[in-house]
């Protein structure tokens, strides 16, 4: 009995075997698969990675939120696994940028960048105004320390009227008709925290009127004599005197 062997492949690239037995006329038709490549994973993707506060006060917290797919996620800086639109809660203690790293199965990565920012924490302003002012009279100024960039000051004011720098760390206001200028402030840093608030006054003066100056009018040489004016609360007097000393 005599087996004859032939080859060849189908459309599938399989291999097929064809023996023929001899003197019978029979044929066997056997298939050989091999192994196929299976397709590779999809590319990961990033939607969005963000922090929920990207500006924080010193010792406070913020998360981290990554949305993606067809991948796992790494968040550097010690941070770890972090799982798609999950929050993460991180306490940066200085301005950091973190990097997530998103790989699929057959190690393609993306990769995507947030920065957090650390402001300290506001301090009770010390407000600097002049004690006394006159009643009225505009042009003064009062202030507090800086407490650095993004801060805000919200000032309050009794008995008096702020003319230029509200919400600043400088004012310049007017005084009202009498009694006090009650001044108030309170800063609130970049990150929204607020401080306690600072407080001041400045009494109000009278506005000085023309002075009357009561002199004898008639002098005698070289004699010395007394002029006066009449006295006016919280003021000083500059006199200038020709012809005498």
């Amino acid at each position: 009995m005599l087996l004859t062997p032939s080859f060849r492949r189908n459309i599938l690239g399989n291999a097929l075997w064809r023996m023929t037995l001899g003197g019978f006329g029979v044929v066997a038709l056997l298939a050989c698969t091999g192994g196929s490549t299976p397709p590779p994973p999809p590319p990961p993707v990033i939607t969005s990675f963000g922090a929920a506060k990207t500006t924080i006060t010193a010792g406070t917290s913020t998360t981290l939120t990554a949305v993606y797919s067809n991948g796992t996620g790494m968040v550097d800086k010690g941070v770890g696994a972090i799982a798609s639109n999950t929050p993460l809660a991180v306490t940066p203690t200085a301005d950091t940028t973190y990097t997530l790293t998103v790989t699929n199965t057959a190690g393609a990565f993306v990769t995507s960048a947030t920065t957090v920012l650390v402001v300290p924490p506001p301090t009770t302003p010390t407000i600097m105004a002049p004690a006394l002012v006159t009643s009225g009279q505009g042009g003064y100024a009062a202030s507090v320390p800086s407490q650095g960039t993004g801060s805000t000051y919200a000032w309050t004011l009794t008995n008096g009227t702020i003319t230029a720098g509200s919400g600043s760390h400088a004012i310049t206001f007017t005084a009202g008709a009498s009694g006090q200028v009650g001044l108030k402030c309170i800063v609130t840093n970049a990150a929204g925290q607020a401080s306690a608030e600072g407080s001041t006054t400045a009494e109000i003066v009278a506005a000085p009127v023309l002075p009357v100056i009561t002199v004898p009018a008639m002098l005698t040489s070289g004699a010395s004599y007394t002029a006066s004016v009449p006295a006016q609360a919280n003021s000083t007097y500059a006199w200038t005197v020709t012809g005498g000393t």
